[in-house]
């Protein structure tokens, strides 16, 4: 990232769920769901770029 702040990148297997998830992302605009920056299309899969969210994440949160 160009200012170099910390994001998170997220791939997943292209289907018809995945191409949800990524129009969905996109669209949500909220304090408690992280932002969603870019998505790419490749041959297999997706990838979303994300904001960092920083504290580790939310399993370990919930144990």
């Amino acid at each position: 990232v160009a200012d170099g702040a910390h994001v998170v990148l997220k791939k997943v297997t292209i289907n018809d769920e995945s191409k949800n998830e990524a129009r969905l992302h996109s669209q949500i605009s909220h304090k408690n769901v992280v932002c969603t920056f870019e998505s790419y299309l490749s041959h297999r899969s997706i990838y979303i770029v994300l904001e960092h969210m920083a504290g580790g994440n939310l399993h370990e949160h919930i144990k």
